[in-house]
Formats: structure tokens, sequence, C-alpha cells
């Protein structure tokens, strides 16, 4: 005999959730059905009760459950199996199950939580006063494993984007340990973060640089801008640019818990600008060299914008003078006889 002792069920709950959905598995008909109207009527939870295992996949594929009633005996199979193939199926792993036993068998109790189950229950002494709290324990478990599931997969995520950013990224705590060190950092630097992590920042990192910062930017008011350079062992001499931030979380993210430094290669623009400087350092000893005037005006904006050292051997005046003086002042400077040739050629 099962002991469905209840206050009656005309006492209902005051638990109303219309939107949630209990499945029963069990192939006793008779307690199926009362378990299926206490907790429609008392619950007040919307309940299905089947007999046979071979019709669960199908009822789970129909619709979304909140809680599974799952008896342990069934035709061709047992609870453990079944539990052991909802775990397999990520659509049905979150699914929380509270077993049900014929008998109280401390093994097959165990069993049931270790292949997953959040609760167990033996029919022969099973009242229904206490389906209420099991569900509502089911159905916050079931909240908390999304919660912790979405908590997971956004730092999945933002792991994936830091990881994948070209930028290194860096991070020490406040006692200036390594608590992360991107991919980007790995191919910059050519230490793994598993060798990085965990180690003193100004002892394994900053010791990197020809010229390592003294502080941390925990210690400053201000984001610390700079470019240093330091000496990879494979690619030579390496530039970066580097911007050390504070670094805030808590519940507020108000409190500060850390610095870190973003830093990006910039070897090839310091190459370009060296070659640049080069190259220009090179035409200006062409142009002082080169016996005559060089200049270039810009004629809409009446403006000399530039003009080689000979005019001050050939005609007297100081680059200063030509440069910072309008156009047409110094075509006023031409001879009378030549100035209206000047003035049709410009």
């Amino acid at each position: 005999m099962y002991n469905t002792r209840a206050r009656g069920m005309e006492n209902r709950s005051q638990m109303p959730h219309p939107d949630k959905r209990v499945l029963i598995l069990d192939d006793d008909a008779a307690l199926g059905s009362i378990l299926r109207d206490f907790i429609t009527y008392t619950c007040q939870y919307e309940a299905i009760h089947i007999e046979h295992p071979d019709n669960l996949w199908q009822t789970l594929a129909n619709g979304k459950f909140d809680v599974l009633f799952l008896d342990y005996k069934l035709p061709g199979s047992n609870g453990i199996e079944i539990l052991e193939r909802l775990y397999q199926n990520p659509s049905y792993r979150n699914l929380p199950v509270i077993m049900m036993t014929g008998e109280g068998s401390e093994t097959v109790a165990a069993r049931a939580i270790q292949a997953g189950a959040i609760d167990y229950v033996i029919k022969t002494d099973l009242s229904l006063e206490i389906l209420p709290a099991l569900i509502e324990k089911a159905v916050q478990h079931r909240a908390i494993q999304q919660a912790i599931q979405e908590a997971r997969q956004k730092v999945e995520y933002q792991a994936m984007l830091l990881n994948n950013s070209r930028d290194a990224i860096i991070c020490w705590d406040l006692n200036n340990i390594i608590t992360y060190w991107n991919q980007a950092a790995e191919r910059l630097f050519g230490y793994s973060a598993e060798f990085m992590l965990g180690k003193p920042v100004f002892e394994t990192y900053f010791s990197l640089f020809e010229q390592p910062p003294r502080r941390s930017a925990a210690d400053e008011n201000a984001t610390m801008l700079g470019e240093r350079r330091f000496r990879h062992p494979q690619r030579g001499l390496i530039w970066i640019s580097s911007q050390i931030s504070r670094l805030y979380g808590g519940e507020d993210g108000r409190q500060l818990i850390g610095t870190m430094d973003v830093v990006r290669d910039i070897t090839l623009s310091k190459q370009e600008q060296e070659t640049l400087a080069q190259s220009q350092h090179f035409i200006k000893r062409i142009l002082e060299t080169i016996p005559h005037i060089i200049y270039i005006i810009h004629l809409r904006e009446n403006q000399v914008r530039y003009i080689s050292p000979k005019v001050k051997d050939l005609l007297g005046y100081a680059i200063e003078e030509v440069e910072a003086a309008p156009f047409h002042e110094i075509l006023g400077c031409v001879h009378p006889e030549d100035e209206e040739r000047v003035r049709l050629h410009y």
C-alpha cells in the first residue's frame, strides 16, 4: 500500500504556476494518476503521466518540462539507465529529476544521485504533502543551473573575445601577481600563459623591457600611456605601445582589483617612421646641395609651403621671412621690367 496522506485536494497550495509543467513516468497507473491529479489541482502545475519509457522521449520532444518524477523499475529499463541517457543529451541534461523507488534501497538512492537526480522518494513512505516542496526545490535547482550555465557561457564568450584580440592583454592583482595572459601576449612575448600566470609582474613581465615602468597603474590616478621596447629571442628588437590602467570589479564594479596592460606591436610603424626620417634627411641634404632655389607654392592659399636654403645665398632672404609672407608680397619684390612676365607665368 502507498502512503498518500494529504490534507485534501480542495485545500490548494498557494503556489500558482500555470506555466510550469511536470512529467511523471511510472508504470503504476493508479499512483501515476494520483500524483498527476494532486500536482494539477493542489500545486497548480500542468502534470502529465506516462506509463512506458518508450513514450518518454517523444513526450519530452513535444514540450518543455520543469520536473520529471521518474520511477526506478520500468518495463524493459530502469530509472538509472534513463538518467544516464538524459545526461548524455544536451537538451535534457539540466532537467531536474526526482527518482521514485518502491523500496528503501540506499544503494539505488545513491546511484540515482550519482547519475544526476536531485532527490529521491520512497513510494511506501510517500506523503503527498511533501510534493510542493520537492517540486519547488527542483524548479529552483533548475533556475540556479541555468544561471550558472549562462554565466559560464558569458565568461567563455568574453574569454574568446579577449583571446581573439590582436592586442596583448596582461592583468595582475593588487599583490602584483599576473592573473591573465591572453593568446596575443603569448605570440608577442614568446611566453605561454601557463608559464606567466602566478608570477610577479615586475620580476617577469616588466623585466623584459629595456626601460620598465617603476610603478603600477594601481598607484596612479590616470591611465599610463607609453612606448617601450624589448629584445625578442627570435625576432630581435620589438617596439610596443602600452596602455596601463586600473582594473575594477566587485558587485558594484567600483572595487579596485588590479591592473591591466593593453599592448600592441608597433615595430613595423616604428621602422616606417625611421625609414621616413632617413628619407627626409636624405632629401634635405639634396635640397641643401642643389645650387638653385627650389620652392613650393600653394596658389589657392597664396602661401609659400617650402623654399630651399639657397634663398639666403641668392636673394638675401631668410627662409622664415619667405615662408611667413603671402606670395603676392614676394612677387612685389620682382624687378618692374620682369613683373608682367612673372605674373603671367603664375
